[in-house]
């Protein structure tokens, strides 16, 4: 494909080779999508049997798969001035306060 896009960069004013590339391009979209479909149902199915079967285990590890990691990161505390950030504690529960 990467040669096509090429050939139709070089050259965008001939007909034949932009065909040639949006045709390829199409065909490379359609099995992505067919790619996705079949993940998404596969996850599908193994949620619904991890949930008939009461198995919290693989039910929890299979959405994990589907929406991701959790995000346990934390927002950072700018100083008063709003210029460089605050890591130390006592600067922060102070300005907490305030």
């Amino acid at each position: 494909m990467h040669e096509k896009h090429l050939a139709y960069i070089n050259d965008n004013n001939d007909a034949v080779e932009k065909f040639a590339y949006t045709t390829l391009r199409s065909t490379v979209q359609k099995k992505l999508r067919g790619m996705q479909e079949d993940w998404w149902r596969d996850k599908a199915r193994e949620l619904q049997d991890a949930a008939d079967r009461h198995d919290t285990k693989a039910f929890y590890h299979n959405l994990r798969a589907v929406y991701g990691p959790r995000d346990t990161g934390s927002i950072p505390v700018r100083s008063s001035d709003g210029t460089t950030h605050t890591r130390r504690r006592g600067v922060v529960v102070s300005g907490v306060r305030q």
